[in-house]
């Protein structure tokens, strides 16, 4: 009896426990238009996360920032600045940085997405840490690192380019023709389309991970019946 009482006293008070909260996941997103110079340049310092980037029949850029993460005050450290010096827009990312396990370098508590477009005749340089960053029909030179994730670019299929990609530990896919090799060591890269007088310019080189560039298939235009 004084077994089953005990008991019945451990069932009630397990019962009357409310479990924590969890924490729901913080968001916020943010557009802001900036005026771009003609024929000027993108430039990105510190980016990480996932970044794409739009070529479009527009005059000025057009930038969104997704932040998310479980810490509402992580969220708030988070600074996206966007200034314009001559010729560039430049966008700048400040974040405060967490140690934890990576190979590459310190983790981070947050996930931060940038879409951006911009005139197709801007030129883009993208200086990147970890994710993804997405080139999308721009016609002018494209220079993009990064240190982990994945370097993907749509170009136009009947254009030219001189293209120098590097992936130190990864691997590398393209549409376009080109010279592939080895670096000295077994897990390294280099593909090479060597065209100097090319009107386009590609320069491209990622530490862990993968450079993918593709056509954009345009279907042609039927013949008049």
């Amino acid at each position: 009896m004084v077994l089953q009482t005990v008991i019945n006293m451990l069932l009630a008070g397990s019962s009357a426990v409310t479990p924590p909260e969890l924490k729901q996941p913080v968001q916020t997103t943010n557009t802001e238009q900036a005026a771009f110079p003609s024929g000027g340049l993108l430039h990105m310092k510190n980016a990480t996360g996932d970044v794409t980037i739009e070529g479009c029949d527009c005059d000025d850029a057009e930038i969104t920032t997704i932040k998310s993460g479980k810490d509402a005050a992580d969220i708030d450290k988070i600074r996206v600045i966007t200034r314009t010096e001559g010729r560039e827009l430049i966008i700048t990312t400040e974040f405060p940085r967490h140690v934890g396990f990576s190979p590459i370098g310190p983790a981070e508590k947050f996930k931060l997405e940038y879409h951006i477009k911009v005139p197709k005749s801007a030129k883009v340089d993208v200086e990147h840490s970890v994710g993804e960053v997405h080139v999308d029909d721009i016609h002018g030179d494209i220079r993009a690192t990064s240190r982990q994730g994945e370097l993907l670019l749509h170009l136009r299929e009947n254009q030219q380019y001189a293209i120098d990609a590097t992936s130190d530990y990864g691997a590398i896919n393209s549409d376009f023709e080109g010279r592939q090799k080895r670096r000295p060591w077994l897990f390294g890269v280099r593909f090479v389309q060597n065209m100097p007088s090319a009107p386009q310019k590609i320069h491209l080189h990622i530490g862990y991970g993968d450079i993918v560039i593709l056509k954009i298939r345009v279907p042609p235009i039927p013949a008049p019946r």
